[in-house]
């Protein structure tokens, strides 16, 4: 399953949280803000992070990105493919705040989805404790 990484047996009581994000320092701080408190599993392209979904019993929350550069399979796709199998978990979303993308339009329409700008990242543990503390 590719880029799979921390999703270790060891704190299998803790939420399984998915990040779909390219590697980059913005990733990089987002893993060491969650994986104290989560099990993760990380991928950098869209493709893994759908087999991934696809296979697994149990996810408690996802963070994507809406782009990811080259792949078939973009975080819009990845959002309607989580809230599809796993209806309760929160879903966040990077994107820009563009009223012209179509996709946008289709997401804000489905359940629990929670948009994020890059300055978002710093506060995505946070974000997420209390995201699946109301549900």
């Amino acid at each position: 399953m590719g880029e799979r990484v921390r999703a270790a047996k060891i704190g299998a009581d803790k939420p399984l949280v998915v990040l779909v994000h390219r590697p980059s320092l913005l990733r990089h701080w987002m893993e060491r803000a969650l994986e104290k408190n989560y099990r993760l599993c990380m991928f950098s392209g869209g493709e893994e992070a759908l087999a991934f979904v696809r296979s697994t019993p149990k996810l408690d929350a996802i963070v994507t990105d809406l782009d990811f550069g080259s792949s078939d399979s973009k975080g819009a796709s990845i959002a309607r493919k989580v809230r599809k199998r796993f209806p309760n978990a929160p879903i966040f979303m990077f994107a820009t705040d563009d009223h012209q993308d179509p996709r946008l339009l289709i997401l804000r329409n489905l359940k629990g989805i929670r948009f994020l700008s890059a300055f978002g990242a710093f506060f995505i543990e946070r974000a997420i404790k209390n995201a699946l503390e109301r549900k």
